[in-house]
């Protein structure tokens, strides 16, 4: 089974649900599935060295290869709010633009942080579907809900 895994945050970037992610991959790879992540260039909470390590790294393997990662260059998350926004619209386009590209996959997750990302797995889910012919599950990881 293959899994696409649309993120906004993923290592070395360390995160409330970092631990939740580790732990669902860990049960993937341990299930015989294979995960391909597409995620934007790490920023929070890392260091300026970290950043300049991962700034041309645009693919790298974890886990033996079962964890392929796509990343894409993207603007540093700040603390205003604007400027978040426009990096969460983004990171949304790069995740759908890419997404629709791929073949064979059997599962779609993510998680809700940013809010707006459910919106835009629907999408992803659609369009594959339409393409493939067939259903798409799309687990979508509901957290931080006040």
């Amino acid at each position: 089974m293959n899994i696409l895994k649309l993120s906004h945050y993923y290592y070395p970037e360390r995160i409330s649900s970092s631990h939740l992610t580790e732990d669902l991959e860990d049960g993937y790879i341990e299930a015989g599935y294979t995960i391909t992540v597409f995620a934007p260039t790490p920023t929070r909470d890392i260091s300026d060295d970290v950043r300049k390590e991962y700034r041309n790294k645009l693919y790298e393997e974890r886990k033996d290869g079962k964890i392929k990662i796509y990343r894409f260059h993207m603007l540093r998350e700040g603390k205003n709010p604007i400027g978040r926004a426009l990096r969460y619209f983004c990171v949304h386009w790069e995740h759908y633009r890419n997404a629709i590209k791929m073949s064979d996959i059997d599962l779609i997750q993510s998680s809700s942080t940013p809010p707006t990302q459910g919106m835009v797995c629907a999408w992803v889910k659609k369009k594959l579907e339409k393409k493939y012919k067939h259903k798409v599950p799309l687990v979508f990881i509901l957290q931080d809900i006040f």
